[in-house]
């Protein structure tokens, strides 16, 4: 058996309708610092993936990330950083199961986070559609925002939330916020559930580049399985990309 295994070693069974996996609470060592594990399931047009997000510990070179998928135990890679996308074989209505391995300089695990089961969700949402400036009619080329103006939309069923997002050119997000409605601005942002690791909101329009050619992203968000909002860990999402030049 690898070494890794060895350290990691935890057998995968089914109980009832979920993973349990023995011998995977989060389990001290000499290391400190480890932030609980954040991983959500996110479902779109273009497949699954699982995002994962988790705290420092000080002194450790790197973390081992391992994807557990009932008695399948895969190292998916290592190294100093503290955030991973898993988009390689991650099949909707699967369930897994991830545990983040903080190692010393001798390769010894000195922590260990373990995620819940995140079962990705089989189907995407509808496309968001009817994207306009407050004003203006529904047009299918270059949205011209004013400092003022506002953006609307048709609802997207079954979704709860919405993520605008807007980049420059070279795809860099400057501006990023979750309404609860069809209309942003909105009065109060939606804020993400801790265990999310994306989905922040930040950047403020004031400091958006006037006349630039700009990128808005509109994501539609529901949870996956039925949960509320504020405990899902599996989303379907869908989104609609347009050109944007904010006008003053």
């Amino acid at each position: 058996m690898p070494s890794w295994s060895r350290a990691l070693w935890f057998p995968a069974f089914i109980a009832g309708a979920g993973v349990i996996v023995a011998g995977c609470p989060q389990v001290p060592g000499t290391g400190e610092g480890l932030m609980p594990l954040a991983a959500v399931a996110i479902t779109g047009a273009t497949g699954s993936r699982v995002e994962l997000a988790w705290g420092e510990v000080p002194t450790i070179p790197r973390y081992e990330v391992v994807r557990v998928e009932g008695s399948r135990i895969q190292v998916l890679g290592s190294g100093p950083g503290r955030t991973w996308t898993d988009r390689d074989g991650v099949v909707p209505g699967t369930t897994f199961i991830y545990v983040i391995r903080a190692l010393d300089g001798a390769n010894a695990e000195r922590w260990r986070s373990t995620s819940p089961g995140l079962r990705p969700a089989t189907e995407s949402l509808p496309l968001p559609s009817g994207l306009m400036v407050s004003g203006s009619s529904a047009s299918s080329g270059v949205l011209d925002l004013s400092r003022k103006g506002t953006l609307s939309w048709q609802a997207v069923p079954d979704a709860v939330v919405y993520r605008v997002a807007i980049a420059d050119a070279a795809g860099t997000v400057l501006l990023e916020d979750l309404v609860a409605g069809t209309t942003w601005p909105a009065t109060d942002s939606v804020a993400a559930p801790d265990h999310w690791p994306v989905y922040r909101p930040r950047g403020a329009r004031a400091n958006l580049p006037a006349g630039a050619g700009l990128v808005l992203t509109l994501t539609a968000l529901a949870p996956a399985h039925g949960e509320s909002l504020a405990v899902a860990r599996a989303l379907k999402t869908s989104e609609a990309t347009r050109d944007l030049r904010l006008v003053d």
